[in-house]
């Protein structure tokens, strides 16, 4: 065989192989966090208040799992509103968000896929924002 075969053949391997690189780099699915980042990049000094605010409530924000149910428990007295987002890391699809209406919220399990699910909850106590992150693997 001939070096000039080889060259070629090499040429066509290395061609072929970039080529392969590139239509799975095409068809990975890339989901951002969030659609409007850079909206909620500005407004994050509410987070961070938000957080300031629960770390001097000194009572536990709790997520609690039984077999068929998820029970969130807020602390707080009086007129409560917010919303709780389980956000699921691996799959945007999954994510859920759930309006929050009193200091107890009960959910069917369901609805949910088993996995990792980060819990962030966002709620306003009479002029008081509050805003709990925490982790949650559902089973």
């Amino acid at each position: 065989m001939k070096w000039s075969y080889g060259i070629v053949i090499t040429f066509a391997f290395f061609v072929s192989f970039i080529l392969f690189l590139v239509y799975r780099t095409m068809t990975q699915n890339i989901d951002l966090v969030a659609e409007d980042y850079y909206a909620q990049e500005i407004a994050y000094q509410d987070v961070i208040d938000g957080k300031n605010n629960f770390n001097q409530l000194n009572l536990p924000l709790s997520v609690k799992q039984t077999p068929d149910s998820l029970f969130l428990s807020i602390p707080g007295q009086g007129e409560i509103s917010g919303k709780v987002l389980f956000y699921r890391p691996s799959d945007k699809q999954l994510d859920q968000e759930i309006e929050l209406t009193g200091t107890s919220l009960a959910l069917s399990k369901a609805g949910f896929t088993p996995g990792h699910y980060v819990v962030k909850t966002t709620w306003k106590a009479d002029t008081t924002s509050y805003f709990n992150e925490q982790s949650l693997y559902l089973q």
